[in-house]
């Protein structure tokens, strides 16, 4: 099997949607910021939390300890359930999944599932009218959480949980034009529990890029959702930082922090309304073809 790409599309042929559109993954390589990363210490001794785990109390004084937060920047951290109404939200800081079910006045917190550390993003991979399976992605963890929930009780227990590459971030599903799911996932080209083995054992951090068969620093695992233990396939971006993803006209598009390729991000507003703007020199870029079996 051979992925293709040109400098803005890698196309996964073995995979379509369910109208049958070819499912290709799109790269959007832009740069620009980040949110807060830096860690932040706080002092105070142990009390009990809204879940029944311990959290800091600043105020404690002599009983103080060290807390450190790893901050991470929630990235899609609410799914909806779509024949149910119910609404699962990434509690990043506290490390939860949270579980809403709809009233007739909105909606009512009924429950919550202990997950990974610093949950980010949540997906819906199945659901039927008193289950449902979510995909949490844990960020500081690198892993994701598989989440069953009774609908009926609302109630959730982690069942599986997945080791990925280092900082996964985004999650998205789509189907096979035969209707199976696949699940994508970004991550980092690195991580002591990467499936790719120069990736795992960091020997693709101080390899020049003509000089491996992975040249980017950022990856889309593709998995079957019926059989997680391993993904189906990697597909390596010439990028660094993975950042979200979305799926729209049968193509899965990933956005990148530190692309590399000298683009960036500009307000929709500058390139309607005239056809005199050109592209600045800086910013174009040159066809690739990669492939990968």
């Amino acid at each position: 099997m051979k992925l293709r790409t040109t400098s803005s599309k890698l196309r996964l042929p073995y995979v379509s949607e369910g109208r049958g559109w070819p499912l290709a993954l799109g790269i959007v390589l832009t740069q620009g910021g980040c949110g807060p990363t830096d860690d932040a210490d706080e002092t105070g001794s142990a009390t009990q939390g809204v879940h029944g785990h311990e959290v800091a109390d600043p105020g404690a004084g002599a009983m103080a300890q060290s807390y450190t937060s790893f901050e991470a920047d929630p990235v899609r951290p609410v799914a909806v359930l779509d024949k149910s109404g119910f609404i699962a939200v990434a509690n990043t800081p506290d490390d939860y999944l949270e579980l809403f079910e709809p009233t007739r006045r909105g909606v009512r917190a009924c429950g919550a599932v202990k997950v990974g550390l610093r949950p980010v993003a949540v997906a819906v991979v199945k659901e039927s009218r008193a289950h449902a399976e979510l995909w949490v992605v844990n960020h500081l963890s690198d892993s994701v959480s598989i989440v069953e929930v009774d609908l009926d009780r609302c109630r959730g227990e982690v069942t599986r949980t997945i080791q990925v590459g280092d900082e996964p971030r985004d999650i998205v599903v789509a189907n096979t034009a035969g209707g199976a799911l696949r699940v994508f996932l970004t991550t980092a080209h690195r991580g002591q529990h990467h499936p790719v083995s120069t990736a795992r054992l960091a020997t693709d951090l101080v390899t020049a890029p003509a000089e491996k068969s992975q040249r980017g620093l950022a990856d889309v695992l593709v998995f079957d959702p019926a059989a997680p233990e391993a993904p189906l396939a990697v597909v390596n971006l010439f990028s660094d930082t993975p950042r979200a993803l979305a799926v729209g006209d049968g193509v899965v598009y990933a956005a990148s922090f530190k692309s590399g390729n000298r683009t960036t991000a500009i307000a929709a507003e500058a390139t309607q309304g005239s056809r005199e703007h050109k592209v600045p020199s800086t910013m174009r870029t040159a066809p690739a073809a990669a492939s990968a079996t």
